[in-house]
């Protein structure tokens, strides 16, 4: 939900520095000779998520290491290409591994922002596409609670249940609100976040995002982000009253208390769905929050 720019690197760049690593001379030119084939693959799948169809690309089922994937290698090959090769400290392609983790500085797409970025997640799984294990649109600086292989080996099959790209999926899912909240005055107050896309959305789309907020639990984990916050804007609301008094309307002191508090963050470079910038709209439409 948080759009990344393109990797650095394109997939032939990483497949040629993965078999710069391979002391057996046989061993890199069987790999070397399917790097073609590699990369028409990465070109169908980059064509497929931005026509939002990344769910159509053939799932190979019940994989052994065993099964050859593409002759000559075979599924363990390409895993290990990952596990024993990009992640490896000692091999050459590690240094694009490192690059790929820190290119988001820290801050996980899937959730936009509020997680920290441990691994590179598969967005396509191993399990069942081993010929993207080291293709870096398919390599997601993904957090702990964002992680898709800790959810399991399973991906959409139809449309409506892929969860956002944040690569190559369309433009609108990144510049267009579809995340909004809203203040419950429950004593201490709380944020309350749900989805509700633009109506002129095909409902694909309305639905896909409803998947990806549903699949990450980002109703709750704002909530809980959007708490820790509150009581420090609350303090400031009321510390803002009380030292300008009531000596004008009521009407002028909420319009100064917006511009004040909530202005700079809602006019500046967050992403449009960003849970704060989010809560602080909701928060300066709010009279329950602005008129304690």
């Amino acid at each position: 939900m948080k759009k990344l720019d393109y990797p650095l690197y394109e997939f032939e760049d990483v497949l040629e520095t993965c078999a710069s690593g391979m002391r057996q001379v046989n061993v890199r030119t069987d790999f070397r000779s399917i790097i073609p084939q590699l990369v028409d693959l990465g070109l169908q799948y980059e064509e497929l998520i931005e026509n939002g169809e990344l769910y159509s690309f053939p799932r190979t089922e019940n994989l052994t290491r065993t099964t050859v994937v593409i002759p000559p290698l075979t599924k363990s090959k390409l895993v290990n290409l990952y596990e024993n090769n990009l992640r490896n400290k000692e091999k050459p392609a590690r240094s694009i591994y490192e690059s790929l983790l820190a290119s988001t500085n820290e801050k996980c797409p899937f959730c936009g922002d509020i997680g920290h970025p441990k691994n590179l997640d598969h967005f396509l799984p191993l399990a069942h596409y081993p010929q993207f294990s080291v293709m870096p649109v398919n390599l997601i600086p993904a957090c702990r609670d964002c992680n898709m292989g800790e959810k399991g080996d399973d991906f959409a099959d139809q449309a409506e249940d892929q969860i956002l790209h944040p690569y190559l999926d369309k433009d609108i899912f990144f510049n267009q609100q579809w995340v909004h909240a809203r203040y419950i005055n429950d004593g201490d107050g709380s944020v309350e976040y749900y989805v509700q896309p633009p109506a002129e959305w095909q409902e694909v789309d309305k639905a896909r995002v409803n998947k990806h907020f549903s699949d990450f639990d980002l109703a709750r984990r704002y909530s809980i982000e959007a708490g820790k916050h509150l009581s420090e804007l609350i303090d400031q609301r009321d510390s803002f009253y009380k030292v300008m008094g009531r000596k004008i309307p009521l009407e002028e002191l909420t319009e100064d208390l917006v511009e004040v508090l909530f202005t700079p963050l809602i006019e500046g470079g967050a992403f449009v769905n960003h849970w704060k910038k989010v809560m602080y709209i909701a928060l300066s439409m709010s009279q329950e929050f602005l008129v304690p």
